[in-house]
């Protein structure tokens, strides 16, 4: 009976070529090392493999079968469907990311202009503040200047009264001693005196109460300049990380999963060939390993040996 696969006509060979994805034209059925095609597949290694490989890289392990037996149902096995989930996995998980970084740079975005935004509110808040801080010291300033304004004005109409007074007393001094006589002049000097004594009394009156000390009007400010020019910064920008990673799948997720990764383990078909009649031994775990000679050894935890021969 013909080989079905020795049936396909040139036109269907040159239509699935032309169906092939460019990278798998691209693939080589010979070895790299040794241009030989590849008739083996080793398992430990997870390789395909020519005859010269054997003896270079795997003489060593006895895991080699037909390259045919692994791929001839790769198509129908676990591993393909495996791949394809992973696949399918990889690209939601790269369309997440994606999204995920669209939606990051969005927010950030709108965080930044937030952060703007509040930096301008409070400066405006920090100029009312200033505004307001400037305002008060000017109406204490014309407030203080009101109330010297009134006592010193107070004082010196005062002054000025005395002033005439005294002025009229001195030119009253002056007829007097030219025109009065011995005894209208004494006692006109005593009344002078008198005037005399009590505005001296007045003045040192002033002076006792510091009214003669000149007022000067000065602002202290706070060396609030200094403080702000020093300042490098009011408010300090920080970037952090959310606590946990984006959620994405991992690979084989929704995929029963084998305990081995070997695609030859998905397809190969186990056989029970013989049984064996294991000794009763107490312990709880066993292990086996099989020789070259397809003899098995077993050991267990108490390291007790036996060996069962084929």
């Amino acid at each position: 009976m013909a080989n079905p696969r020795c049936q396909t006509s040139p036109g269907h060979v040159y239509t699935r070529l032309q169906n092939l994805p460019e990278s798998m034209l691209n693939n080589k059925n010979n070895c790299d090392d040794h241009d030989l095609k590849y008739e083996l597949f080793c398992g430990f290694h997870d390789c395909a493999c020519c005859m010269k490989c054997i003896k270079d890289k795997h003489d060593n392990y006895k895991v080699l079968v037909s390259l045919g037996e692994v791929v001839g149902n790769i198509k129908s096995s676990a591993f393909v469907s495996k791949v394809e989930t992973d696949l399918v996995n990889l690209t939601e998980n790269l369309k997440t990311i994606k999204l995920f970084f669209s939606e990051n740079l969005s927010a950030l975005e709108k965080q930044k202009l937030e952060a703007m935004s509040r930096v301008h509110t409070m400066r405006q808040s920090i100029n009312n503040h200033l505004d307001k801080l400037e305002e008060s010291l000017l109406d204490d300033i014309r407030s203080e200047f009101t109330n010297l304004q009134e006592t010193i004005g107070n004082l010196k109409s005062e002054i000025d009264s005395k002033t005439d007074q005294v002025e009229e007393k001195q030119k009253d001094f002056s007829k007097m001693v030219e025109f009065s006589t011995d005894l209208q002049t004494y006692f006109g000097l005593h009344e002078v005196e008198k005037v005399i004594n009590q505005e001296e009394q007045f003045i040192n009156k002033l002076k006792s109460a510091d009214k003669l000390r000149e007022k000067k009007m000065k602002v202290d400010c706070f060396d609030l300049e200094s403080t702000v020019r020093c300042t490098k910064e009011f408010a300090k920008l920080s970037i952090y990380l959310s606590p946990e990673n984006l959620q994405l799948k991992t690979k084989g997720e929704s995929q029963l999963q084998s305990h081995f990764k070997n695609p030859v383990l998905s397809i190969v078909k186990p056989v029970m060939k013989q049984r064996f009649k294991m000794p009763k031994i107490p312990s709880a775990h066993i292990w086996c390993q099989i020789l070259p000679n397809s003899d098995i050894v077993f050991v267990d935890q108490e390291k007790t040996l036996f060996t069962i021969q084929q």
